[in-house]
């Protein structure tokens, strides 16, 4: 999992998220004093769909300077840092699609195993 951090006004991201088909998103919101959200994380799977859709919010984020980090296993980065924050998730993705790779040769091998 993947975990998005936006503000918690932000519904573009949110319902990038909750709309997305393929994808189950776990939401949590923090709230503030006033009861307000103040922070959204978004906790998306690892998959192809998952990912594209994050790198490409992410980046539609960092250029319209709207608060965004990414969390993943030990990494932090935050928006501010563009060119980090995209050769990660570019990394991120094609890691992705080399394991569904994997996955479907492995799953083909099975089936003519059975034959």
């Amino acid at each position: 999992m993947v975990i998005l951090e936006v503000k918690g006004n932000d519904r573009i991201a949110i319902e990038a998220f909750e709309n997305a088909e393929g994808i189950n998103p776990a939401i949590m919101s923090s709230r503030g004093i006033s009861g307000a959200a103040e922070i959204a994380q978004i906790a998306i799977p690892l998959t192809t769909i998952g990912a594209t859709l994050l790198y490409n919010l992410v980046k539609e984020h960092i250029r319209a300077k709207r608060y965004v980090k990414v969390k993943y296993k030990d990494f932090e980065i935050s928006g501010v840092e563009e060119e980090k924050i995209m050769d990660f998730l570019t990394y991120m993705i094609n890691e992705i699609e080399k394991h569904e790779r994997k996955d479907k040769e492995k799953t083909k091998k099975k089936n003519e195993k059975e034959k």
